[in-house]
């Protein structure tokens, strides 16, 4: 089930999909419900598993976007990339560092695949 984007967190279409896409039709979408109790939108933390065979890693939710062209639709996520890094002695504690790195990634319930 997708949800509408409130008008707060609406954004214009990414020219990166759009340039990549060539002929969809995107709009941006506010949460994804994964099942009857989760979801995913905006601010969430989500793992990516990368279908090229890099090592999986974290991200950060920062937009939705259904991508629709006669007869497909697709959804992308565009996040931000967080290294993993050890277990703080104080905290006790696994730290993330944000990469500034923003990518689209294929949504998919248990996998993702990056555009090129």
């Amino acid at each position: 089930m997708i949800t509408p984007v409130p008008q707060e967190e609406k954004e214009s279409p990414p020219h990166y999909l759009q340039e990549h896409l060539a002929g969809y039709h995107f709009t941006q979408v506010h949460q994804l419900h994964i099942n009857s109790k989760d979801v995913c939108k905006k601010g969430y933390f989500v793992v990516i598993f990368p279908r090229n065979k890099s090592p999986k890693f974290i991200g950060r939710v920062e937009s939705i976007w259904k991508g629709q062209f006669p007869n497909r639709k697709t959804l992308y996520v565009k996040i931000t990339r967080f290294q993993v890094k050890s277990i703080d002695q104080f905290y006790n504690m696994t730290a993330l560092v944000n990469e500034k790195t923003i990518e689209f990634y294929l949504a998919s319930v248990g996998s993702s695949s990056p555009l090129p």
